[in-house]
């Protein structure tokens, strides 16, 4: 008789919209929803040992407890936006980069005290460009920029 495990599947995520939008769409999957805070020394709400891959995109974390959930050869993959992106955009309407320590010299040091071995830290350097106005205003809000309510910074 051949059985098939379910995997575990868990989102952690403090965001409104995706909290509300997770929890619709993967409790048909049997997923779990852990709603956590999520911050460079935030400690996770999860079980020691419990996760062979962890998948961050665009998020903080604490390296210490990725280390910890992780099982022994377990995976973490993230994907960050460097906290200097689009400075001279943000600097255009006056505002600063949100978090600009977020860089792959702050984290990389981080991961590996926490005992994670860095494998690939891939980086971009380029042009964002944009075509009209519109654009520009979306790419703004989108990204929560701190640009966020264009609207009363030029309509008082």
């Amino acid at each position: 008789m051949y059985t098939r495990a379910t995997p575990s599947l868990y989102l952690t995520s403090e965001y409104p919209p995706n909290v509300r939008l997770a929890g619709e769409r993967l409790a048909a999957a049997g997923a779990s929803l852990v709603v956590a805070r999520m911050g460079d020394d935030e400690p996770l709400p999860l079980a020691t040992a419990s996760f062979d891959l962890i998948l961050n995109r665009h998020g903080a974390f604490n390296p210490a407890e990725i280390a910890r959930v992780l099982t022994p050869g377990g995976a973490f993959l993230t994907q960050q936006v460097h906290g200097i992106w689009a400075w001279d955009l943000l600097a255009a309407f006056d505002a600063r980069p949100q978090w600009p320590d977020a860089t792959p010299e702050k984290y990389a040091p981080r991961l590996e005290r926490a005992g994670l071995e860095i494998v690939q830290v891939p980086t971009w350097e380029g042009k964002l460009r944009f075509t009209d106005v519109g654009a520009i205003v979306y790419y703004l809000l989108s990204r929560h920029s701190g640009v966020l309510d264009l609207s009363r910074r030029f309509h008082p």
